[in-house]
C-alpha cells in the first residue's frame, strides 16, 4: 500500500511502511552525524565568504547565492526545461568558477605551502576572519567619535573636507569615479585622504555601510537654478548636487576658507554651529541609514 501525496500536481510516492518507521523509529545516529557535517560545512562555506568579503569576487559569490534559490525550486517542481538548462551549464559554471576565484585559490594555495598544514596554522585560518569581521564592525557611536576627531581638526585647521554618507543600495551612483577603498572607517585615514598634498584629497570621501568604500569621489555639481554662485564653492554645490540624486544620501562639508562645517541633504545645506549639534545630527543620520539597509 502506498499513500499519494499531491503538491503543484506532482506524484509523490512514498511506500507506508517506510513512513511508518522513519517517523516512530528514527534513526538518530544517520541524523546526528548528518546534522554535524551540515554544520561544517555550512560553517566553512562561511568562513569562505568572510574570506572574500571586500573583494571583486564577493559579487560573484552574492550572484551565485541569488541562483540557488532558483536551482532548488526547478527541481522541487520538476521544472524540466530549467533542470536540463542548469545541468547543461554546470561544467561551464564550474570552470568559469575556478577561472574567476583563481587569484584566491592561488593565494589560498600559496599561504597553505608557506606556513605548512597544522593544526596550529588550520585554528589561525578558521579563526582570523572572524576577528577580521569583529574588529572590521563598528558601532555609530564609535563612527561618529571618529568622524568627529576628524572635522574638529578639518574646522580648526581650515582643510577642505567633502564626506558623503549613503546607503549601500546607492553604490551605482558612484561606481564610475574615485579609488575604491574599503578600508575601516578612522580619524588617521581621514586626516591623510583630506591632507592638501595627499593624492586623493580631491572629490569626496564616500562611506557606505560603516566603511570607508571610495575617496577622490567625483560628485555631480547641482544645476539648482535659484543657487547664488558666490555664496557656495564647489565642495557645497558638489554635496548639494548629490543630495539631489540620491534621496539617501547626506554630505558633510568642511569650508576651506572659513573652517565652516555643513551638511547636505535632500537638495537643502545647513550650518552646524556646535560640535554636539553635529554629533548629534550624525548619530541620528546614521542610524536612519543603517535601518534603510
Amino acid at each position: 500500500m502506498n499513500i499519494d501525496f499531491s503538491f503543484f500536481q506532482i506524484p509523490i510516492q512514498i511506500p507506508s511502511k517506510f513512513l511508518a518507521n522513519e517517523i516512530f523509529h528514527p534513526n538518530w545516529q544517520f541524523i546526528f552525524i548528518s546534522g554535524i557535517q551540515i554544520s561544517v560545512i555550512a560553517y566553512l562555506l562561511f568562513l569562505i565568504y568572510l574570506r572574500l568579503r571586500g573583494t571583486q569576487a564577493q559579487k560573484t559569490v552574492d550572484g551565485i547565492l541569488l541562483l540557488i534559490p532558483l536551482i532548488a525550486c526547478s527541481y522541487f517542481f520538476k521544472l524540466r526545461i530549467f533542470m536540463w538548462l542548469f545541468e547543461l551549464l554546470l561544467p561551464a559554471i564550474l570552470v568559469g568558477i575556478v577561472v574567476l576565484f583563481s587569484a584566491e585559490i592561488r593565494r589560498f594555495l600559496s599561504n597553505l605551502g608557506r606556513q605548512g598544514l597544522s593544526w596550529l596554522n588550520l585554528l589561525t585560518w578558521v579563526r582570523s576572519p572572524l576577528n577580521q569581521a569583529k574588529d572590521d564592525e563598528l558601532s555609530i557611536k564609535d563612527i561618529v567619535k571618529r568622524i568627529i576627531e576628524a572635522v574638529e581638526l578639518f574646522s580648526r585647521n581650515k582643510t577642505g573636507a567633502l564626506i558623503v554618507f549613503d546607503n549601500a543600495w546607492s553604490e551605482r551612483l558612484y561606481i564610475n569615479s574615485g579609488r575604491k577603498l574599503d578600508a575601516v572607517i578612522s580619524t588617521e585615514l581621514l586626516l591623510n585622504i583630506f591632507y592638501p598634498k595627499s593624492p586623493l584629497h580631491d572629490g569626496a570621501v564616500l562611506i557606505l555601510d560603516k566603511r570607508i568604500y571610495a575617496a577622490s569621489v567625483i560628485l555631480p555639481i547641482t544645476e539648482n537654478p535659484k543657487l547664488n554662485p558666490w555664496q557656495y564653492g564647489t565642495r557645497h554645490r558638489a554635496a548639494l548636487g548629490i543630495s539631489e540624486q540620491s534621496t539617501t544620501a547626506f554630505c558633510l562639508v568642511v569650508s576651506e576658507e572659513t573652517g565652516r562645517i555643513s551638511i547636505a541633504e535632500s537638495g537643502k545645506i545647513s550650518k552646524i554651529t556646535s560640535i554636539e549639534e553635529l554629533s548629534a545630527a550624525l548619530e541620528i543620520k546614521l542610524l536612519t541609514l543603517e535601518g534603510s539597509q
